[in-house]
């Protein structure tokens, strides 16, 4: 494929933008004042990047190379703006449905629409899993307030809290 590069540097200028807008976010208090609420974001940041030097690194040798890439993998213009649709409503509406409900609904979306799973043992199971780690990281360890929604979607998550 002939650009290949797109990706990891649109991954790059998305990574620097990113990294703007969390070091503007506000100082916490209390137990996380030392490492502040843009720690995590950057860290993840720093990972987006470091990955996407590797691409485009590896994109370079193999060009010099001229020498194809030695994986197939399939480029469906389709499947990457259903991902971003997904993905955008996730975080459009993650403040009125809640955590917990958009997330669930975030991953089933992503394994039927994106990746075609139809196993219904994976649909629903990986998403609850997956959502109870998170839900136990955040409110369990982190003691981190998560969005639960307004309306009938706050009560439905107060069952859950």
């Amino acid at each position: 494929m002939r650009y290949r590069w797109l990706v990891p540097v649109g991954l790059l200028c998305a990574a620097v933008y990113l990294w703007s807008v969390a070091s503007t976010f506000r100082e916490a208090v209390g137990r996380y004042e030392l490492i502040g609420p843009g720690f995590f974001p950057k860290i993840l940041l720093v990972a987006i990047v470091v990955v996407s030097l590797l691409a485009l690194v590896r994109e370079f040798v193999a060009r010099r190379r001229s020498a194809p890439c030695p994986e197939k993998a399939a480029f469906y213009p389709g499947d990457l703006a259903a991902a971003v649709a997904i993905t955008v409503a996730y975080v459009a509406g993650l403040h009125a449905v809640g955590f917990v409900l958009a997330t669930l609904a975030f991953q089933v979306l992503l394994l039927v629409v994106v990746f075609r799973i139809r196993r219904w043992q994976i649909v629903c199971g990986v998403p609850a899993i997956l959502t109870s780690v998170f839900f136990v990281i955040f409110i369990g360890l982190m003691s981190v307030p998560l969005p639960r929604g307004t309306g009938v979607f706050h009560q439905l998550n107060s069952l859950m809290y």
